[in-house]
């Protein structure tokens, strides 16, 4: 079983690669909003859900 330690470690690792590629497409289609500060990183958020 994972800790949460390596599951945090995963979800980042993920997310380096999938937020950049979904900002482009987000871009490329037209659908790119506001973009706010966020006190949390998409990884910590997805870990803590």
């Amino acid at each position: 079983m994972f800790s949460l330690e390596e599951l945090f470690c995963s979800l980042d690792d993920f997310c380096q690669t999938f937020e950049p590629v979904w900002q482009h497409q987000l871009l490329s289609h037209g659908l790119q909003r506001r973009h706010r500060e966020r006190q949390l990183c998409l990884s910590e958020v997805m870990t803590i859900l």
